[in-house]
């Protein structure tokens, strides 16, 4: 019993780190030439992942005999572990991708040290709000209808964006 537990553990942990490989390898290669955001890209990787997770678990479970509810609380096992794992790199990368504070920090671990000046022209805001522009649209959440001029294509961003402004309400943010 104990070694299929650790079969099915290595099995999810090694599509986890094939996960996280491909998506580093796509980043250094083609993420700056790429029509999708990095973070889009890196929910493509999560899902594309997902049949190979459970093609493993099924050899697994195959080669160990296993029943059928075993098999079924093996395949939700390897659901939630890999969903966890993926949930917290994606927040890891997506904060190290967009927080300003953790550019700032290794602008000035790259610099020893800086004045407000230095910074706004290491990270003008005016780049700030292009990124933002830049990623929302390569989401597909926003259009450019004529340049400089956008509109929102969606309402899923927006229904969230109204939960998180009630919510800081609530919280009295």
């Amino acid at each position: 019993m104990m070694d299929e537990t650790l079969n099915l553990l290595f099995s999810v942990l090694i599509i986890i780190f094939l996960n996280i490989l491909s998506h580093i390898i796509y980043c250094r290669f083609f993420g700056r030439h790429s029509f999708n955001s990095p973070q889009k890209t890196l929910v493509i990787i999560n899902f594309l992942g997902l049949p190979f997770l459970f093609f493993l678990i099924s050899i697994t479970n195959y080669l160990g005999n296993q029943n059928i509810l075993n098999q079924l609380f093996a395949f939700a096992y390897g659901l939630l572990t890999y969903s966890s794992f993926m949930y917290a790199y994606f927040h890891l990368f997506n904060m190290s991708e967009t927080a300003r504070r953790i550019k700032i920090i290794i602008f000035l671990t790259e610099n020893n040290e800086a004045d407000l000046v230095d910074l706004e022209k290491f990270y003008p805001p005016e780049d700030m709000i292009r990124t933002r522009l830049s990623r929302l649209s390569k989401m597909g959440v926003i259009e450019e209808c004529e340049p400089g001029m956008y509109f929102l294509k969606g309402k899923f961003l927006w229904f969230v964006a109204r939960l998180f402004a009630s919510f800081r309400k609530i919280v009295k943010l």
